[in-house]
C-alpha cells in the first residue's frame, strides 16, 4: 500500500531486489520514475505513449 509516495505496508521490488527503502536518485538511476495519475503530457495519447516520450527525452 502506498500513500502520499511513502510505503505504508508491503515493500516495492525491481528485478528481486527492494528498492523502497532506496533514496530516489538511487531508484532513478534505475530508470524508474513517478507517473502520476491524470497528469498527461499530451493528452491524445495513451499513459504508455506519454512514459515512452519521456524516456526518449531523458
Amino acid at each position: 500500500h502506498i500513500e502520499e509516495g511513502e510505503v505504508t505496508d508491503g515493500s516495492i521490488e525491481w528485478n528481486g531486489e527492494r528498492i523502497d527503502r532506496k533514496p530516489a536518485q538511487d531508484i532513478a538511476k534505475l530508470g524508474i520514475i513517478q507517473a502520476l495519475e491524470g497528469r498527461r503530457v499530451f493528452g491524445h495519447l495513451t499513459a504508455e505513449e506519454n512514459l515512452m516520450v519521456g524516456a526518449h527525452y531523458r
